[in-house]
């Protein structure tokens, strides 16, 4: 049998702020705050029962705001590692619609936590 095809499209836009709580050093640790805003578009293909291909398209719009705390190591000058991790709240809506002229309308919202990774910074 063919398998599930899905595609999935996520722009998000918004402004990061790094607030640091003590003066310059190797150690620094920092406040993190975001906003933004998110589109997001989606396309799944998968076999149906009668040996055809069923097909079901999807769009939304989420916004989302998180606060965190973080930790910056600077080993060496120009470069610095680091990460945060917080609590992240998003609100959204979306439709899907699907090629049998089924639709789904979601609305919703979610509070959860998040991380970013470890993540390594080089200035110039």
């Amino acid at each position: 049998p063919a398998a599930q095809e899905s595609r999935v499209t996520a722009i998000g836009v918004g402004p990061a702020l790094k607030l640091y709580t003590a003066d310059a050093g190797d150690l620094r640790p920092y406040v993190f705050a975001s906003a933004g805003v998110t589109f997001v578009r989606n396309r799944s293909e998968s076999p149906d029962q009668g040996g055809g291909t069923s097909v079901s398209e999807g769009d939304g719009t989420s916004m989302n705001a998180a606060l965190g705390l973080g930790l910056q190591w600077s080993p060496i000058p120009r470069v610095s590692i680091g990460g945060h991790a917080g609590i992240e709240a998003n609100r959204g809506e979306g439709t899907t619609q699907f090629g049998a002229g089924g639709q789904i309308d979601v609305d919703g919202h979610a509070i959860g936590t998040f991380t970013s990774g470890l993540r390594l910074h080089f200035y110039f």
